[in-house]
C-alpha cells in the first residue's frame, strides 16, 4: 500500500508551506485523495513532482562559459 502525507508532510517533504501544497492541488500540479473532508497525498506523486521540476545539470566546457 501507498504511503499517503497530509499536506503539512507533504510540505515538509517539499520545503514548502502548506499554502503551496493547496495551491498545488487547486491547480492540478498535484494528485490527491479525497477521503471524506481529509486531503492526501501519494508520496509516489510528491516524487514525481520533484522529478517532473528536475533540471539536470550541464557538463563539460559548455558548462564553464
Amino acid at each position: 500500500m501507498a504511503t499517503m502525507l497530509s499536506i503539512p508532510e507533504a510540505a515538509d517533504v517539499l520545503g514548502v508551506t502548506p499554502r503551496w501544497v493547496r495551491r498545488a492541488i487547486f491547480e492540478r500540479r498535484l494528485a490527491y485523495v479525497k477521503l471524506g473532508h481529509l486531503v492526501r497525498i501519494d508520496a509516489d506523486d510528491v516524487r514525481a513532482l520533484i522529478e517532473a521540476g528536475r533540471v539536470a545539470a550541464h557538463t563539460g566546457a559548455a558548462a564553464r562559459r
